[in-house]
């Protein structure tokens, strides 16, 4: 049952990514923002598996962000977002640490 929950749980993480990067203003830096945001949740609450693996894991791209990264071969993209998401998850980790 847990296996099932997780997969329904990514499902819709990743509908609503989906729906963030439709918008009009949808490009490169909302799929940044959007795996800045998961980093940061991820980082803060973990657990249950649901949440961080399945919905979490849904609505955060690393297949589309490195598809962006090799079609508009942009090593700055590549990096900075890199650099942005592991800085997200850190704070999200500080943030966790202090509320237990």
């Amino acid at each position: 049952m847990e296996k099932l929950t997780i997969a329904l749980a990514a499902g819709f993480g990743a509908l609503a990514r989906y729906a963030l990067t439709a918008l009009p203003a949808g490009d490169a830096l909302t799929l940044v923002a959007i795996n800045a945001v998961g980093c940061l949740l991820i980082g803060a609450k973990p657990s249950p598996a649901w949440w961080s693996t399945g919905f979490l894991g849904g609505f955060t791209s690393f297949s589309t962000y490195m598809l962006i990264s090799f079609t508009d071969r942009s090593a700055l993209y590549l990096f900075a977002s890199a650099i942005i998401c592991v800085a997200a998850w850190f704070a999200g980790d500080a943030i966790r640490r202090r509320t237990c």
